[in-house]
């Protein structure tokens, strides 16, 4: 399969009003797929449908995937781009905006692809995350991807079907 002949299906892509989230959105558009988008602030979101949450909010997570794969008859992908940073020396940061980079980053992903497990097992889907480990049939991965695998961020999150889910489970 050519990646000019595939098609990525129906993605839910976290952080997709800005950044990486925002360029995973364009090509999944331009692959021919549907994407959703999951992001704190969504005026900026023309080109998909979008539901406004914080990733860290576990409860309003699980809510707004269920209406986004409700929306779109299922789910095929989820990619998690949403993520902050604090910087600074690590005396002069407060332990408070570091918590809120882990409930972001960290528990922020967790709570996504937990949430969209039933909806990616139901359509045999899988997720990817640039800078995360890789989630396949919720199972997590890792060790990191191939070079074939990761040929380019938004190629290697194109090419992320069921078959390749099934076998690296």
């Amino acid at each position: 399969m050519t990646e000019s002949t595939f098609r990525p299906g129906r993605v839910l892509v976290t952080g997709g009003a800005s950044g990486l989230g925002a360029a995973v959105v364009d090509a999944v558009l331009k692959a021919g797929g549907t994407p959703v988008v999951l992001d704190r602030d969504i005026r900026n979101v023309a080109a998909a449908k979008a539901f406004e949450v914080d990733v860290a909010d576990r409860v309003a997570v699980t809510e707004a995937v269920r209406q986004a794969a409700e929306t779109l008859d299922g789910l095929d992908a989820v990619v998690t781009a949403a993520g902050i940073d604090r910087c600074g020396k690590l005396e002069d940061v407060a332990a408070e905006e570091w918590e809120r980079v882990i409930g972001v980053n960290l528990m922020g992903t967790v709570s996504v692809v937990r949430a969209a497990l039933p909806y990616l097992k139901e359509s045999r889907g899988g997720g990817w995350s640039p800078s995360r480990p890789r989630w396949a049939n919720g199972h997590c991965r890792r060790q990191p991807p191939t070079a074939r695998q990761n040929s380019g961020w938004w190629a290697s999150a194109m090419r992320w079907r069921p078959r390749r889910a099934a076998r690296l489970a």
